[in-house]
């Protein structure tokens, strides 16, 4: 899918596997900079350690915090710049391992919303998205006419209180004095709402946006997801994806037989037992041919094990290209 959101996913060991293109125009690393590097890359340095903390509490014990919920967080891009982004995170277990997706929106502009809702309620019948003002005991003010949905969904009306969720939402807002962001299943739309108080005028605006088709996204994105490593999983001889540039294995199947592998491991540590790539040994790689020709190729190599027994086996490497046609 074409989407302006990051689409970032990490292994159980934190070390990134999949970046896209939005990720890249976003952080400011290219994908063959990023790939394979902790996730915590693109955190400010006083975040990692709970990050870090987090990721050892789901993949032992299975308990999220935020897997399933978007949340507001800090990011950092290459350059260093901080700067708030909505994170929303999804994991699978591959039977062998976990993966976890993270989707991520840049909301810088965001911060703004607050201004540019003060010129909307000048004429905000003209706008197709909801634009709601609720007081502060949670009666509905006002509401354009694309706010009928919501309204329809909360069995409400103009001059009538919120259900009793939402108005403790918005005297939450108005007690802090901070913008709230949050999600609302209505029939068959998602919307996203931005709660933003207005104290000086004692109500609270509510800004809302159709995020039908993202949602979507993401969900067929995860079953994807799952699909993929069900079949990747599903190969009896081993596999890997690897890393031209440096060689470090990205992702593997069960029969690679990697679990307790240290990170980051080459192909030729791991099967080879160098220190130094095939090619620079002056023995047949298949992978400097993928790179060279761009095609398929086949090799027979000696590998051994981790105990050093060896055996003989036929490689096949394919080339898997991103958008630009790098491999």
């Amino acid at each position: 899918h074409n989407t302006s959101d990051a689409i970032i996913t990490s292994n159980e060991k934190g070390n990134i596997i999949f970046w896209n293109k939005a990720a890249a125009a976003i952080f400011g690393f290219k994908q063959d900079e990023i790939v394979g590097k902790p996730i915590s890359t693109i955190m400010p340095e006083k975040f990692r350690t709970d990050h870090l903390e987090g990721l050892e509490r789901v993949v032992s014990t299975g308990k999220p915090n935020i897997i399933g919920k978007t949340v507001v967080m800090v990011g950092q891009k290459k350059s260093g710049d901080k700067f708030p982004i909505e994170l929303t995170l999804s994991s699978w277990d591959s039977g062998e391992q976990i993966f976890f997706t993270n989707i991520i929106r840049d909301i810088t502009d965001r911060t703004h919303i607050e201004e540019e809702l003060r010129s909307l309620a000048r004429f905000p019948s003209e706008n197709r998205n909801p634009v709601m003002r609720v007081s502060h005991d949670g009666v509905v003010l006002y509401a354009n006419q694309a706010s009928h949905a919501l309204l329809t969904h909360w069995d409400c009306q103009v001059g009538q209180p919120l259900p009793e969720p939402w108005r403790q939402q918005l005297t939450n807002v108005m007690v802090t004095k901070e913008s709230h962001t949050t999600y609302v299943d209505c029939d068959e739309r998602v919307y996203l709402l931005d709660i933003i108080p207005v104290q000086e005028a004692g109500y609270t605006t509510i800004y809302g946006k159709d995020e039908t088709e993202r949602k979507q996204a993401e969900l067929l994105l995860e079953e994807q997801n799952k699909f993929i490593t069900s079949v990747f999983n599903a190969i009896r001889d081993p596999l890997y994806v690897v890393n031209v540039s440096d060689y470090t294995i990205q992702m593997s199947n069960p029969a690679a037989n990697l679990d307790n592998a240290p990170a980051p491991v080459t192909c030729y540590s791991i099967n080879h037992h160098q220190n130094k790539p095939c090619a620079q040994l002056g023995n047949h790689c298949p992978l400097e041919e993928v790179k060279n020709t761009k095609r398929p190729a086949v090799a027979e190599h000696m590998h051994y094990d981790r105990e050093g027994n060896h055996s003989f086996v036929e490689l096949h490497a394919h080339p898997i290209f991103n958008s630009k046609g790098e491999i």
